[in-house]
């Protein structure tokens, strides 16, 4: 196995959401679980596919927003299959704000709103006691960081 970092383009947006929506599995991830509940997801599809097109757009709108830079990781030995990635967010220039496009809209027929719109409140809240008035704007963020590894540890316990 040698894993090779590398930036990532915008055709690899799909796999950076399937590798999202199997380590955010709203089956063994409690926020994920509270945002999309089970109870919500359609019966003719698999557990947590119903958020896959809204992850895949948010990966895409990282990709395309000028402040954020997304790095893949691919194995050599898995024919240069993602394994993991990473999404940077750089602090925003006042004078120079990022270009990003829109936040893509949550699926409602599958999402709790609510929930939703209670754990930005509770983050934005964070931020601001973290940071102060400027909340993220003047720090460097990571996404989490899903890699393979957390899905073998998934299938595992889902066994």
């Amino acid at each position: 196995m040698a894993i090779q970092i590398r930036d990532a383009t915008e055709k690899d947006m799909p796999a950076l959401a399937r590798l999202a929506g199997v380590v955010f599995h709203p089956t063994t991830d409690w926020i994920t679980r509270q945002v999309f509940p089970l109870h919500l997801q359609p019966k003719n599809i698999p557990d947590g596919d119903s958020s896959l097109p809204w992850r895949q757009l948010r990966k895409t709108a990282s990709f395309n927003t000028s402040n954020c830079t997304v790095k893949v990781a691919v194995d050599t030995a898995l024919n240069n299959q993602i394994v993991g990635y990473a999404v940077w967010e750089q602090p925003v220039d006042d004078e120079k704000p990022p270009t990003a496009p829109a936040d893509p809209e949550l699926p409602s027929d599958v999402t709790d709103m609510k929930v939703f719109e209670e754990l930005k409140s509770i983050l934005k809240e964070d931020h601001k006691a973290s940071f102060g008035d400027r909340e993220l704007k003047d720090v460097w963020r990571l996404s989490p960081l899903p890699t393979s590894l957390q899905i073998l540890l998934h299938n595992k316990q889902r066994s």
